[in-house]
C-alpha cells in the first residue's frame, strides 16, 4: 500500500516554502540544511496502523522523521536514504564536517542562534533510532551506505542494504545508447546541474581528457536545470531539461 502526501502541487508549495524559510533564516551557506519538517501524513490511517512494514521512501520537509520512528516502535521499518539528512541534525550532506560525532552541537552550516535546534534534532533522532533497532536502511550508493553505518555504529551491518536507484523499464522506448553506431553516450542527471555537491566539473574534465584520446567516439548528455551553458567547443555535449521519466529515457 502506497500512501501519498496531499496533492503533489500542494506538497511542492509547502516544501518550497519551508525550504526557503530555512535557507533565509537558518542556514548560512549554499549547502541545504532542513532541521524543521512539517508532518502532513495521517498516522492514524487504519492502513498505516495495521501495516506490518513501514517504508519511508521520500519525505522532503513534509514527514516527521521522529514521528515515523516514534509512533510505531514495534513495527519493522525501512528508510531509503537519498541524502544524509535522516541521520544528521538537518544538513543534507556533511561534506568534511565532523560535528556529527559531537552531536552536531556547533553546526558550521547554520547561524549560531540555531545551533541548539540542529543539536536537538540529531539527539532526538539518535535516541529514537536506538530504541528502534528493527530499522533497515536502503542506500543508493556504497558511499551513502558507509556514511549511514558511521552515523549508526550500534546497528549491525545487516541493517544496511545498497540498492541502486532504477529507471523504470516498463516503457517501450528503445535504448538508443545500445544501438548507437558510433561510440558510447554518457549521461549525467541532476535536478540542478549547477549544484556543487554533484561535482559535474569532475565529469567534464574527465570527458574532455578521454575525448582527446578517443576523438569522436563518445558523447555526453546533461539533463537538469541550469543557469549555465556546459557546451565544450567541438566536443559532443548536449544539455536539456526533462519533465517525465519517458522524456528522460528518450534523452538517452
Amino acid at each position: 500500500i502506497v500512501k501519498k502526501l496531499p496533492s503533489s502541487s500542494i506538497s511542492r508549495i509547502l516544501s518550497s516554502v519551508t525550504t526557503v524559510i530555512q535557507q533565509k533564516a537558518i542556514q548560512k551557506s549554499s549547502n541545504p540544511v532542513s532541521p524543521i519538517s512539517l508532518d502532513l501524513l495521517n498516522w492514524d490511517d487504519p492502513e498505516i496502523q495495521t501495516a506490518d512494514v513501514l517504508h519511508l521512501h521520500a519525505f522532503y520537509n513534509l514527514v516527521s522523521v521522529r514521528n515515523f520512528l516514534r509512533k510505531f516502535p514495534h513495527k519493522k521499518k525501512v528508510v531509503t536514504l537519498h541524502d544524509e539528512r535522516f541521520f544528521t541534525g538537518g544538513c543534507h550532506y556533511q561534506m568534511n564536517c565532523e560535528q556529527l560525532e559531537n552531536g552536531c552541537r556547533r553546526c558550521p552550516q547554520v547561524r549560531i542562534p540555531y545551533h541548539p535546534l540542529v543539536a536537538r534534532q540529531r539527539k532526538s533522532v539518535l535516541r529514537i533510532v536506538n530504541g528502534n533497532l528493527d530499522v533497515t536502511f536502503v542506500c543508493p550508493s556504497l558511499w551513502m551506505m558507509q556514511r549511514a553505518m558511521n552515523a549508526f555504529p550500534e546497528f549491525p551491518d545487516s541493517h544496511f542494504v545498497q540498492i541502486y536507484n532504477p529507471i523504470p523499464t516498463n516503457s517501450k522506448v528503445t535504448n538508443q545508447s545500445a544501438t548507437r553506431e558510433r561510440g558510447i553516450n554518457f549521461g549525467f542527471v541532476s535536478q540542478n546541474l549547477d549544484n556543487p555537491i554533484k561535482n559535474l566539473g569532475l565529469l567534464l574534465d574527465a570527458f574532455k581528457e578521454v575525448s582527446a584520446v578517443y576523438a569522436g567516439q563518445y558523447s555526453l548528455t546533461l539533463v537538469g536545470e541550469s543557469n549555465r551553458d556546459y557546451s565544450m567547443g567541438g566536443l559532443d555535449v548536449s544539455q536539456r531539461v526533462v519533465n517525465s521519466t519517458l522524456e528522460l529515457q528518450k534523452a538517452f
